[in-house]
């Protein structure tokens, strides 16, 4: 073909080319700025992984008595006004409590102190004071446990009226406490098994018992803390004793010493 003839049709073809690209270009109304920026689907975003703690700090059990009046009986202090001294043993008078010799074991009087020791086989044994208790008082008493094993137990007898009318307060070596009124063959329990707070268990170990009765209520504590109260008959007077029971077939031994019994003032 003429190169004169070529030319010509070519810059058509060229014109026409430019104008149809423009032509689209106008027609979709995007431009280069507005492209939309692509996004891999591929990525896997990952968000902080927390801290493990292998060996978590764990609260320390705290022991509590069962009574739900503790947190406001606990602040009471049972020697605030108290009255007259009624009783100050200091078991110096081995004529004042009841001693025995037995198979079951022996209650003898020991260097300040009244010994009670079980020979074992899940035998008892108790001692009697001359003491009266009245309606209204405070007691402390120490109790030094020399041998003990696990469920052995040792306590009070006090308003004792006989061995089928008293109430009696247990102690046992593995740290719990225990509140009844014996009644003939059978009893009624005022404040069932309780870990008592301050109360070290096993042997040997030293304790002051403390009984607060005020107008038919009465408070028991155990080394100066609080432990519980319960309500009692409000006229009920009698007499006071100690005990020790084996719960199997080890021998136990608990002294008693200390004594102190006060009249309670009239409420200010």
């Amino acid at each position: 073909m003429d190169e004169k003839v070529f030319q010509p049709i070519f810059r058509t073809l060229l014109y026409t080319a430019l104008m149809v690209i423009l032509l689209i270009s106008a027609c979709s109304g995007v431009t280069s700025e507005e492209l939309p920026t692509a996004v891999p689907t591929d990525v896997v975003i990952f968000e902080p992984t927390p801290t493990i703690d292998w060996f978590p700090a764990t609260a320390t059990p705290t022991t509590r008595p069962t009574t739900a009046e503790t947190s406001t009986a606990i602040l009471f202090d049972p020697t605030f006004n108290l009255g007259a001294t009624i009783v100050d043993d200091n078991f110096s008078d081995s004529s004042l409590w009841k001693t025995s010799k037995s198979t079951t074991g022996n209650v003898v009087y020991g260097e300040g102190n009244l010994s009670l020791a079980v020979a074992g086989a899940k035998g008892s044994l108790s001692s009697l004071s001359p003491y009266a208790l009245p309606q209204d008082f405070y007691l402390e008493m120490d109790a030094t446990v020399s041998l003990c094993q696990y469920g052995d137990q040792y306590g009070l007898l006090f308003w004792y009226a006989n061995s089928g009318d008293t109430y009696r307060l247990t102690l046992t070596c593995d740290g719990r406490l225990r509140l009844e009124l014996l009644a003939g063959s059978s009893g009624v329990v005022l404040q069932d098994w309780t870990y008592a707070s301050k109360l070290m268990p096993g042997a040997p170990t030293d304790h002051k018992i403390g009984l607060w009765a005020k107008a038919g209520e009465l408070q028991v504590f155990v080394n100066d803390t609080y432990q519980f109260r319960v309500k009692t008959s409000a006229n009920r007077v009698g007499g006071l004793g100690v005990y020790a029971k084996a719960a199997g077939d080890t021998a136990m031994t608990v002294g008693f010493s200390h004594l102190k019994v006060y009249q309670l003032k009239p409420a200010p």
